[in-house]
């Protein structure tokens, strides 16, 4: 059990050294996902690339989201599309987020989801739960 709390910590200290190394939280890479941030209008955009399966993904993940609420944005879209795993830990992942965004007066809308995810959505009810575009143009103009 120690080990595995020292290997947690490990990776957690990665993803530090990479988040300052890129100069803040534009850009994050942490021991599965990837993840760029950028801002069309007033919508942030979270690209994510590689595997949601939480670890210290989470950890970065829910950093990102707690500094765009703390810098004021309300409107998160984050596109799924070089996403090739998400697991339950990945959907939770998002459903922190979503919650978070919400409970700041805000929404996250999820762009560019892949077959199998948008599969795990339906499977789960969480499509009921999550605004879903395959259109990055039709995704920022629903924010209006």
């Amino acid at each position: 059990m120690r080990a595995l709390a020292l290997t947690f910590l490990t990776w957690l200290e990665i993803g530090r050294v990479k988040r300052e190394a890129f100069g803040g939280l534009d850009k994050l890479e942490g021991f599965h996902v990837k993840i760029d941030k950028q801002m069309k209008n007033d919508v942030v955009i979270l690209r994510l690339s590689g595997d949601l399966t939480g670890g210290p993904d989470a950890v970065l993940f829910h950093d990102m989201i707690k500094q765009i609420i703390a810098d004021g944005n309300k409107k998160v879209l984050a596109d799924l599309g070089k996403v090739m795993i998400v697991n339950s830990t990945g959907l939770g992942i998002l459903i922190a987020a979503l919650t978070s965004m919400k409970n700041a007066g805000g929404i996250l809308k999820l762009l560019n989801v892949s077959k199998r995810v948008e599969s795990l959505l339906m499977v789960t009810k969480l499509i009921l739960i999550f605004d879903v575009f395959e259109n990055e143009n039709e995704a920022l103009a629903s924010f209006s």
